[in-house]
């Protein structure tokens, strides 16, 4: 093992002839003491359903934008003052109950 390889793991012994390498246990004291702030994880399962409810949350507000820009492409295209109404009106529907998340 090199120099610069013992500096980037300094638990680790150039020595091909040490204790750890011929299968003895490390010294408990030579292992880093953990953190005295350090952060507990959530468990497995609870961050694969936040995880999932994070990303169903983000795919729905890209469909949401989608919709609004087809809405508003076929606003501007039409001629029709009903349809122009109309897909201000559901456009306004979508950025306040969806988007904004307003209670009405």
């Amino acid at each position: 093992m090199t120099q610069t390889a013992s500096r980037k793991h300094p638990g680790t012994v150039a020595n091909a002839g040490s204790a750890a390498a011929q299968g003895a246990a490390p010294d408990p004291a030579a292992r880093p003491a953990p953190a005295a702030g350090r952060v507990r994880r959530l468990p497995q399962r609870w961050r694969k359903a936040i995880l999932t409810l994070h990303v169903t949350a983000a795919v729905g507000w890209v469909g949401v934008e989608i919709a609004q820009l087809l809405l508003g492409v076929v606003g501007l295209a039409t001629d029709d003052a009903g349809l122009i109404r109309a897909t201000r009106v559901v456009m306004e529907i979508l950025g306040i109950e969806l988007i904004v998340g307003m209670p009405g």
